[in-house]
């Protein structure tokens, strides 16, 4: 399951999902080596780790560190990270020199969700 979720945060929100399938499939087709495909689609990932996925994590995270409550757009963020990973994992499998990026993006999800879910229990005593 940790291999899965870290690629996940590498996707858009929502509204981009429809890219990153095409791009998943533009990918897996053609006559590009499967190295070439891999190091293609692992640099727009990359990309989108920079500039969507980690800055939102982190203004989450801030948020939930703050005593704040995720509103239903933190969940629904929350939600595609983990169901995005299921179609990336196969990227995941064959290169596992990802892993130590995977490690630390699966420990800030689980520092948001816990400080998160520690948030709403105190709120509701």
């Amino acid at each position: 399951m940790q291999e899965m979720i870290w690629l996940v945060c590498l996707f858009n929100l929502n509204y981009n999902k429809r890219r990153i399938v095409n791009a998943l499939g533009f990918f897996t087709g053609g006559s590009m080596s499967d190295s070439s495909k891999d190091a293609g689609l692992i640099q727009v990932l990359a990309e989108r780790l920079e500039t969507q996925r980690l800055p939102r994590a982190l203004s989450i995270k801030e948020k939930v560190d703050n005593g704040g409550l995720l509103d239903n757009f933190d969940i629904e963020f929350l939600k595609e990270v983990f169901e995005d990973a299921n179609a990336i994992k196969p990227l995941l499998d064959r290169h596992p020199e990802w892993q130590p990026l995977a490690a630390k993006m699966v420990h800030l999800y689980k520092e948001i969700t816990d400080k998160a879910l520690e948030n709403e229990q105190s709120g509701q005593q």
